[in-house]
């Protein structure tokens, strides 16, 4: 299990890992995007490519009943969970003596 953010799909918990490179590199992620979009057309651009790296975690989930049930909000969520940025401390502080 790659480590990421928890996000509740359909009444289950799912953790997404962020985006590797091969993600970013997806052209749904890399076409200059029409600033008129809807909604829909936002949820089919980018929501196969958030389930796609969801299976990075869930090989055997059903991609198909996943998109049927995505919404707006919990794209957004996938999405954020996917594209924060995580930072750990090069060097972590040393504890008082």
């Amino acid at each position: 299990m790659i480590p990421g953010t928890v996000v509740n799909i359909g009444g289950t918990n799912y953790t997404v890992p962020p985006f590797n490179i091969a993600m970013w590199e997806r052209p749904e992620f890399n076409t200059e995007g029409d600033p008129q979009e809807t909604p829909a057309n936002l949820l089919r651009r980018i929501g196969p490519a958030l389930l796609d790296n969801l299976a990075r975690n869930y090989p055997d989930i059903d991609k198909v009943a996943m998109l049927a049930d995505l919404d707006l909000p919990t794209l957004v969520e996938l999405r954020g969970a996917a594209t924060t940025v995580r930072h750990a401390p090069v060097n972590p502080p040393i504890a008082p003596a």
